[in-house]
């Protein structure tokens, strides 16, 4: 239990040393640098120096008398607090200087992503990036991670569609929902979620959200390959769509009136006209 409380400290800065030193000090406050050397055994200099650097960073707090200085764990909660603040100052100061150069994340590529964090995080990139249509297919678990940021999108007037497999409704967006009901009688391990936009970038992963797993996962950014996702995955949203409303419609003709309308959304619109044309320009 030590050693993942260790971990953890590391990830916020702290070395292994400065780590094992925070954890000593939260169970025996106001010791010397020479009892914290016993305690670790350790080198009294390797203690010292730690401590000196784990007071710069506002870890600790160290009381000077005449003969000896005492050192004292910040509490952890104040601390961390402290870490935000640092971190949102220097992200500002950071974003502020380099928005104005000309190289930008938004080029062409194909990326992979190794991290589930990285794929929501790109996955809110491209709703953010996202103009006037975006589709997505999201089992409940990735759903659940972005289901507030579509309302929100979708609110702007982008017009989303998400294919689902749990009954939800997020104001705004069109939900197909395929077998919603069959989702909570399987045990899936694995679970898809992709996201085209109209912004020339998708996602397409497979991931273990469970178990904070990526199995495989690409970001791409191309006016051609997301033209490529984007009428596969619009063709089978309408699919679908079809297949929800066969029970519903009251005649074949409402049908395919239904499916024209659904196709000139997905097919026929501005992003599909537009890409067509530039694509065909740069041929």
């Amino acid at each position: 239990m030590i050693d993942q409380k260790v971990q953890l400290l590391r990830g916020i800065g702290l070395t292994e040393l400065e780590a094992r030193l925070y954890i000593t000090l939260i169970r025996e406050s106001e010791a010397t640098g020479y009892r914290l050397s016993q305690l670790l055994n350790k080198p009294v200099a390797n203690i010292y120096k730690a401590l000196d650097s784990m007071a710069r960073k506002g870890a600790i707090l160290c009381e000077s008398s005449e003969k000896t200085r005492r050192y004292s764990p910040l509490p952890i909660k104040d601390y961390l607090n402290q870490l935000e603040s640092q971190f949102k100052q220097r992200r500002s100061r950071i974003e502020y200087e380099l928005e104005s150069l000309e190289a930008r994340t938004g080029a062409v590529g194909i990326f992979q992503l190794k991290e589930l964090e990285q794929v929501y995080q790109a996955a809110h990139t491209i709703m953010e990036n996202a103009n006037a249509i975006l589709l997505v297919d999201a089992y409940p678990e990735s759903l659940s991670r972005i289901a507030d940021a579509l309302a929100s999108k979708a609110a702007t007037g982008t017009d989303i569609y998400l294919k689902c497999y749990t009954r939800v409704d997020i104001p705004g967006v069109h939900i197909i929902s395929p077998n919603a009901g069959l989702y909570g009688k399987v045990n899936l391990e694995y679970e898809w979620f992709t996201l085209v936009s109209d912004n020339h970038e998708h996602l397409s992963s497979l991931i273990k959200p469970k178990a904070g797993r990526v199995e495989q996962s690409v970001w791409v950014r191309s006016p051609f390959l997301n033209m490529v996702k984007y009428s596969g995955m619009a063709h089978d949203f309408v699919l679908n769509l079809m297949s929800e409303n066969l029970q519903g419609a009251t005649s074949i003709k409402q049908l395919q009136e239904d499916v024209g309308t659904w196709t000139a959304r997905l097919m026929h619109n501005t992003y599909v006209k537009d890409t067509l044309a530039y694509l065909f320009d740069h041929a």
